[in-house]
């Protein structure tokens, strides 16, 4: 209740008439969201189980998920790691709409997905001198020359701008053959969503299993 809450505010409990959503538009929230919540799970090997997962449609959103407050409270420190786990999760719910869906079916649900995503690796990239490939030390070392906070050049956007997208697009292939994978858990999230539009971290946990 208090998640639903600080997510949906108080102007839903005055709504008159409630918002109607088409069987497949809801369909595909519920595809969107459980690629959200499925790979936040599977890419932080079962630490980031979210508290907080429903398709129920307010004036911002058509659905959510919430990750686990108790993962972000034992978080020190912004890492490499952390980095890709965000991106990752971001990018979920379009891959999961590609797969289930077709290309030709992805819908503009992912606009904040995308964007926020966008700018986390940006700001890292360019600011923090992390790197699309920081696991491997000889390429690591190349983006160390950062910019001031808050600076930007046209030469450097460029540049930071490429390699943000290079890294989304690496992401994004990762996330869609994790789905393929895990195909048969995203089903049973969805489905799940499908039959009950709320799902508690419990419930995710039962179907990870």
């Amino acid at each position: 209740d208090l998640t639903d809450f600080a997510l949906r505010g108080l102007q839903e409990q005055n709504r008159l008439k409630p918002i109607k959503v088409d069987s497949e538009v809801r369909r595909k929230t519920a595809y969107h969201e459980a690629g959200h919540a499925c790979i936040s799970i599977i890419a932080s090997n079962g630490e980031n189980v979210p508290d907080y997962a429903s398709i129920v449609p307010s004036k911002n959103f058509e659905g959510v998920v919430f990750e686990s407050l108790a993962y972000y409270d034992n978080l020190d420190e912004i890492t490499y790691k952390f980095l890709l786990l965000k991106t990752r999760i971001a990018l979920a719910g379009r891959a999961a709409e590609e797969l289930f869906f077709g290309g030709l079916n992805i819908s503009s649900g992912a606009n904040s997905d995308l964007s926020s995503a966008t700018r986390m690796c940006f700001r890292l990239f360019a600011y923090s001198g992390f790197h699309s490939k920081m696991d491997g030390q000889a390429i690591s070392a190349s983006n160390l020359a950062v910019l001031n906070l808050g600076e930007v050049d046209p030469l450097q956007y460029e540049r930071v701008s490429k390699d943000v997208r290079n890294f989304l697009a690496e992401q994004y292939l990762y996330v869609m053959n994790t789905l393929k994978e895990k195909r048969a858990f995203v089903d049973a999230v969805a489905q799940r969503l499908l039959w009950d539009p709320v799902v508690d971290q419990q419930e995710m946990k039962t179907l990870s299993e």
